[in-house]
């Protein structure tokens, strides 16, 4: 059975999946999207340490490695480390698979 839903505004929040709403809607949407591969690595806090600076830490691009590391403490005591390794871009057909 198909429903109507009247609506003046559509959010579509699926991730990197968000791009295969075009098909849903039949071409009536473009959504353009690409993603990156990337590394990320959750550091557990060591025990001999009470607390973790909360300071976020974004280093510089290095061009050797195509990187851009990113280091999040988090309110759990863990850090969040992201941007290792070199990135490969995805283009919008390669994230719809």
């Amino acid at each position: 059975e198909e429903l109507i839903l009247p609506a003046d505004v559509v959010v579509v929040s699926a991730g990197p999946w968000s791009c295969a709403a075009e098909d849903w809607f039949q071409g009536a949407v473009e959504l353009p999207m690409e993603g990156i591969k990337s590394t990320s690595i959750v550091w557990k806090q060591p025990q001999e340490l009470e607390t973790v600076d909360a300071t976020a830490l974004f280093c510089g691009e290095d061009q050797r490695y195509q990187t851009h590391l990113e280091v999040y403490p988090r309110p759990d005591g863990t850090i969040y480390i992201c941007g290792i390794g070199g990135s490969d871009y995805i283009s919008k057909d390669e994230l719809k698979q």
